[in-house]
């Protein structure tokens, strides 16, 4: 890059011997951390590196060793690596490192930066506004100039290796075909981005948004977390919580709950800077019921910030009198509760919960409650008392017109899933086998992580008891099958307790423990007491 800013004599060599065919060029590959750890063993006389830094070098310059070399003359400058009697040592942990561009490093690109016209750096600064890579498109809504001057101003830029490099072609759902570029390394965005007042990048992040969403037209869930990065920024919060929420359910399709949890919260902390209103305590009792269901995925039913989202989202569906939201939040806090084997705090959240599904006309949230108190009565040992609220739950009539429909659904099957187990724990074998097959075939309709969770688990159980080890496996196999791909994490622990038993009866007693007791410290760490 230094050569071609300042057209060194090196440059237009290469391009003569290039054109003669009298020389050929090696294009070198980023330095790996391997080579960094080599480099830094060589400079500073180590046996090895410390613990985790030519991992944090090599990603702080993405392989460029003119970028190491100064980062680490920098270091050095700052005492932040030093040498006494003649050994070298870091003065702070590695991860104190990664801060800001050292000026060194600064200092070279801004000299670079000032070998250029003043157009190709403002091309440059608005690129940086859209991100490593970017579409000239996007590009050209920023600066304000015709698509074609920039393709020309970013492929002769690319063309003499400046700063940028040209990427695939990319075509809108518009139809518009974009050629797109990106920057050499991360440090020329950032940098560059750093030079941009807030007033500028402001502007430029709006125009930039609503150029990409009008290239999109409706197909916008691929481009929505970018959106919502470039409204934010631009100061239209509005857009940005809308888009974050359209990010989130596109991570929810992928059951990645982190992620769809990390927009969603951030969607959250923009609405906290409105005024507050009704329309305000709609959109966060939206938000975090949401939320909700991610939390517990991710972290577990017992998680205690998945409990203290469901107190918030009661406290909002209550102030706004909204008894179909109180009923759905009183359902999710009382299955926490019972995941925290809660059961005196559980029945008292059903006792407020079934009156609410009477005034909405519910049977299918009627349906929940009472599979829930069934599962409780099982775990308490009242097994006559549960065979019963199985029983109601199997009956259940549910409209299709139920606003929770689904939920009546999903209690259905587990209403015979886990019915079996207390079919069993009475000594119907023969009869908790057919309610057992029914619930696996309900699985093909309904489909749902929590509901598959709750008959393979009440399987595996009815396995162990009448002593048949395969069907504990099939079971255990056919659940772990079922949770890798959906990210669902709160059976986890039954399904370690299950391979755990399995184990202790092959005689495979070290492995046995080992497992169980990854099992107990999931359980401490998610909360979930009933396990």
């Amino acid at each position: 890059v230094d050569a071609a800013v300042r057209e060194h004599p090196i440059a237009p060599l290469r391009r003569a011997l290039q054109q003669r065919r009298a020389a050929s060029e090696l294009s070198l590959d980023p330095l790996p951390e391997t080579a960094v750890g080599s480099y830094l063993c060589e400079r500073f006389g180590w046996q090895e590196a410390p613990a985790g830094l030519a991992c944090l070098i090599a990603d702080q310059v993405e392989g460029n060793p003119l970028f190491m070399v100064t980062l680490m003359d920098y270091l050095v400058s700052k005492q932040l690596l030093s040498c006494s009697e003649g050994a070298w040592s870091l003065a702070v942990p590695p991860e104190s490192l990664v801060a800001a561009a050292p000026e060194s490093l600064r200092d070279i690109i801004e000299d670079q930066l000032g070998m250029l016209s003043a157009r190709e750096r403002k091309v440059l600064e608005v690129a940086s506004a859209i991100g490593v890579s970017f579409a000239v498109q996007a590009l050209a809504a920023g600066v304000e100039a015709d698509v074609e001057v920039l393709e020309e101003t970013c492929g002769e830029l690319a063309h003499r290796r400046l700063f940028i490099e040209e990427r695939e072609l990319e075509r809108w759902p518009d139809g518009t075909v974009c050629r797109r570029f990106g920057f050499q390394h991360s440090a020329f965005q950032r940098l560059l981005y750093a030079r941009l007042s807030p007033s500028r990048r402001q502007r430029l992040h709006l125009r930039i948004g609503e150029r990409i969403e009008a290239g999109h037209g409706e197909d916008l869930d691929a481009q929505s977390a970018t959106l919502a990065i470039h409204f934010e920024q631009g100061g239209d919060r509005p857009r940005a919580m809308g888009y974050l929420a359209r990010a989130a359910s596109v991570s929810q399709q992928r059951f990645a709950h982190r992620e769809a949890a990390g927009y969603l919260r951030r969607a959250l902390e923009l609405l906290e800077q409105t005024p507050e209103s009704d329309a305000c305590s709609e959109q966060e009792l939206e938000l975090r019921l949401r939320l909700g269901r991610d939390l517990s995925f991710a972290a577990g039913f017992g998680a205690e910030d998945a409990r203290e989202n469901l107190g918030r989202c009661l406290e909002l569906s209550r102030r706004l009198g909204d008894e179909r939201s109180e009923g759905l939040v009183l359902d999710r806090i009382a299955r926490q509760q019972l995941f925290r084997s809660e059961y005196a705090s559980l029945r008292g959240t059903l006792e407020q919960l079934l009156p609410i599904a009477r005034q909405v006309e519910s049977a299918a949230l009627a349906a929940d409650a009472s599979l829930l108190a069934a599962h409780a009565d099982v775990l308490c040992g009242e097994f006559e008392r549960a065979d019963r609220g199985f029983a109601q739950v199997r009956s259940a009539e549910i409209d299709p017109s139920d606003a929770f429909d689904q939920i009546g659904h999903y209690s259905m099957i587990l209403g015979f899933g886990l019915g079996a187990w207390c079919t069993a724990q009475r000594g119907r074998a023969e009869e908790a086998w057919c309610q057992s097959d029914a619930a696996c075939s309900a699985l093909a309709v309904h489909h749902e992580p929590m509901t598959i969770a709750g008959v393979y688990l009440g399987r595996a159980e009815l396995g162990r008891l009448v002593g048949k080890l395969d069907l504990v496996r099939e079971a255990s196999e056919a659940l772990r099958s079922e949770l890798e791909p959906s990210g669902t994490h709160f059976p986890l622990p039954s399904l370690y307790a299950m391979e755990g038993w399995l184990l202790l009866e092959s005689g495979e007693v070290a492995d046995a423990i080992s497992l169980l007791g990854e099992s107990l410290e999931r359980v401490r760490r998610e909360g979930g007491t009933f396990w």
